[in-house]
């Protein structure tokens, strides 16, 4: 039965994943720092995104994702997919 859960989560998941990957693909980015580009720029006034980097190379990626900004759509459409995804 938690194999089905896994499953579905990873179902509605998927969206949200392959769009991180497009916006990574346009800004020549990973769809981490998409992802972190997103908590600081759209949630910026309510969350405080302190990501964490067990190497340097971490560290250098997450401040990557601050060498760029998304649009305001694509903002928004990380958003709408993100929970669509907790549905």
């Amino acid at each position: 039965m938690q194999s089905g859960l896994d499953e579905k989560s990873l179902a509605r998941s998927k969206p949200l994943i392959d769009l991180l990957a497009v916006f990574a693909g346009k800004y020549g980015v990973t769809p981490g720092q998409i992802a972190l580009n997103w908590l600081i720029y759209y949630h910026g006034d309510t969350v405080v995104a302190i990501p964490g980097a067990s190497k340097v190379r971490h560290a250098r990626e997450n401040i990557g994702a601050m060498s760029f900004r998304l649009e305001k759509q694509e903002l928004e459409q990380l958003n709408e997919a993100s929970w669509a995804a907790m549905k």
